[in-house]
C-alpha cells in the first residue's frame, strides 16, 4: 500500500463542524483564502492524487510551491483544532491555567495564583487528571511556602497529605492502564491467544492482585480499566456470560458520567458492541447503536461515522441473518471503499474484508467472495503482520478455489494452491489439526473425479471438523467450512443452512 499523504489523512478526520470553523476563520483572513482553496481541493478527492490535483488546479495560486502550502495548511488546521478544543478538552483547560502560574509566582500575585489553582484543582479532581493535579499541588506548596504574609502556611501539612493521596491514585491508575496495555499487546495479533507462550503470559498477567474480585477502586478510570480487562479475560476463556456482564457494567459505569467522559462513554459503547458480537448476542444492538449514532454524528468525521456504524450494522444483520439489509450495508461500504480503506486501521480493514467476503459467500456470490479474498491477500500490512484473519482466509481460499473450479474456472491450479496454503500456515506456526485436516481433504478431493466419492470425502471432513469444534469452537473459518461441508453433502445452499 503506498504511503498516505499526512495532510489528506488529517482533512479526512475532520467533522462537519470543524470544517465549518476552518472556513469561517479563512473568510475573516484574506491571507487564508489560498489555504482554503487548497483545503477544498484536497477534501473533494476520495483518495489523494497529487498529479491530478496539480493538473486540475494548475491556474490556482496554491499549486505554486505546493509542498510549503501543504505544510502551512497543516499548521493552520491544527491551530483551529487546538482553538476549538481548548474549551472542550479538560487537559487543555488545566494546562492553560498551569501556564499562568509561573508568571503569577514570579510577580508574587499569590492571591490570584491561589484562586487559579483552586479552579484548576477542582477540574483535575473531577476529571481524574492526577498527573496534572500533582503539578498543581506542587505549585500550591511552593506558593504557600514562599508567601511572606504567611496567609496559607497552615495548609502545608494538608497539602502534603493531599499530594500523597493523589500519588496513590495516580499509581493505581497507571498500573491498571499498563495492565490493559500489556493485555492489548498480547491480543493484538492473536485475538484468542491460541499459542501456548501467549496464553502463559496472559495467565501470569491476570494473577495481579489488582485483578482479583471485590476491588476498592480509588478512581473511576481504574474501575473502568478493571472491567475492560475482565471483559477480555472472560472472552478468551469462552465465558461469554461473564464477558457480557462486565461489558454491561462498563457501559453503566460510563453512562453515569457520560457528560464528563464523553470519549470514555463512546469507547464503552464500542466495547459493548464488540463483546456482545463475540458472544453472538445481537438483540440489544439497535438500541446501543442508536446511542452511538447520536453521540458521534456531526461531532466525528464522516469517515469515522461511515466506518464504525456500518461495521456494527453489518455484523448485526449477518448475526440476525438479515441478508438483504446486510447487502445494503455492503453496497454503502463498497461505494465509499476507496476513501474509507485509506482511513481504516489494519485490524478494521481486515475485519471489513473478512465480513464482506463471508457475506457474499453465504448468499452465493462467488465472484464478490473472491474479490474480497483478494483484498485480504493483497493487503501489504497483513503480509508482514500475518494477522489471524489473513491466515484463516488463506485456508478458506482453498474452499473458494474448489467452488470456482466446479463452476468452470480452469485457470486455477488447485494442487499449487494447496501447497502454497500449507507452506504459508506452517511458516507462521498456524498449521494445527484444523488446518492440516482441511488441507489433507482438499488434496483428496483434487485427486477424485467421481462426485459420489468426493461427497464421501467431504462428509468425512465434516465429521472430523465437528470433533475440533467441540474443543475449539471459535477458530476462524471453522464454522463456515463446516457449513460448506453440510451444503455439499446435502446439496443445499449455504444460506439455507446458516
Amino acid at each position: 500500500m503506498p504511503k498516505q499523504d499526512l495532510l489528506f489523512q488529517l482533512i479526512k478526520t475532520l467533522s462537519v463542524e470543524e470544517k465549518r470553523q476552518f472556513a469561517k476563520i479563512a473568510k475573516t483572513n484574506k491571507n487564508a483564502t489560498i489555504y482554503e482553496a487548497l483545503f477544498k481541493a484536497m477534501d473533494k478527492q476520495d483518495a489523494y492524487n497529487e498529479d491530478k490535483l496539480k493538473k486540475k488546479y494548475s491556474s490556482s495560486t496554491f499549486v505554486k510551491n505546493l509542498s510549503n502550502r501543504k505544510n502551512q495548511l497543516t499548521d493552520k488546521l491544527l491551530d483551529v483544532l487546538v482553538g476549538m478544543n481548548v474549551g472542550e478538552c479538560i487537559e487543555a483547560k488545566i494546562k492553560h491555567i498551569l501556564s499562568y502560574l509561573p508568571i503569577l509566582y514570579q510577580r508574587h500575585q499569590f492571591e490570584l495564583m491561589y484562586k487559579k489553582i483552586r479552579k484548576a484543582k477542582k477540574i483535575a479532581n473531577e476529571s481524574e487528571q492526577f498527573y496534572l493535579l500533582l503539578e498543581l499541588l506542587e505549585w500550591e506548596k511552593k506558593m504557600v511556602w514562599n508567601d511572606t504574609n504567611g496567609k496559607y502556611m497552615q495548609c502545608v501539612e494538608g497539602l502534603i497529605q493531599e499530594q500523597e493521596l493523589c500519588l496513590q491514585k495516580l499509581n493505581e491508575q497507571l498500573v491498571y492502564r499498563n495492565l490493559r496495555r500489556r493485555l492489548s499487546i498480547l491480543t493484538r495479533k492473536e485475538v484468542m491467544l491460541e499459542k501456548q507462550s501467549n496464553l502463559v503470559a496472559f495467565d501470569a498477567l491476570m494473577e495481579n492482585e489488582l485483578l482479583q474480585e471485590n476491588q476498592d477502586f480509588l478512581s473511576f478510570e481504574s474501575e473502568m480499566h478493571y472491567n475492560h480487562i475482565q471483559i477480555v479475560y472472560h472472552r478468551i476463556k469462552q465465558d461469554f456470560e461473564l464477558s457480557t456482564s462486565y461489558a454491561q457494567k462498563l457501559l453503566d459505569l460510563c453512562e453515569e458520567r457520560k457528560a464528563e467522559y464523553k470519549d470514555k462513554y463512546r469507547q464503552a459503547l464500542h466495547t459493548y458492541l464488540t463483546t456482545f458480537d463475540a458472544a453472538k448476542k445481537f438483540d440489544t444492538f439497535p438500541e446501543v447503536l442508536e446511542k452511538l449514532e447520536i453521540l458521534v454524528k456531526g461531532k466525528r468525521s464522516e469517515l469515522y461515522v461511515l466506518n464504525h456504524l456500518n461495521f456494527y450494522w453489518l455484523r448485526y444483520y449477518i448475526g440476525k441473518q438479515m441478508w438483504k439489509e446486510a447487502l445494503s450495508v455492503a453496497n454503502r461500504v463498497e461505494t465509499a471503499w476507496q476513501g474509507l480503506s485509506d482511513y481504516l486501521k489494519e485490524g478494521r480493514y481486515l475485519a471489513y474484508c473478512f465480513n464482506l467476503m463471508m457475506l457474499y459467500w453465504i448468499v452465493g456470490d462467488l465472484p464478490q467472495t473472491r474479490n474480497w479474498l483478494i483484498c485480504i491477500r493483497n493487503f501489504s500490512k497483513a503480509k508482514s503482520r500475518k494477522d489471524d484473519i489473513f491466515l484463516a482466509s488463506r485456508l478458506f481460499e482453498l474452499i473458494v478455489c474448489y467452488e470456482a473450479i466446479e463452476q468452470g474456472d480452469n485457470a486455477i491450479d488447485f494442487e499449487k494452491e494447496i501447497d502454497a496454503t500449507r507452506k504459508t500456515l506452517k511458516n507462521n506456526q498456524q498449521y494445527q489439526d484444523f488446518h492440516r485436516i482441511v488441507v489433507q481433504h482438499c488434496r483428496e478431493l483434487n485427486r477424485l473425479v467421481d462426485r459420489k466419492e468426493q461427497k464421501t470425502v467431504i462428509a468425512t471432513l465434516a465429521k472430523q471438523l465437528e470433533g475440533i469444534q467441540k474443543e475449539q469452537p471459535n477458530l476462524l473459518c471453522l464454522e463456515e467450512i463446516l457449513l460448506w461441508c453440510y451444503s455439499k453433502v446435502k446439496d443445499v445452499a449455504i444460506q439455507k443452512l446458516y
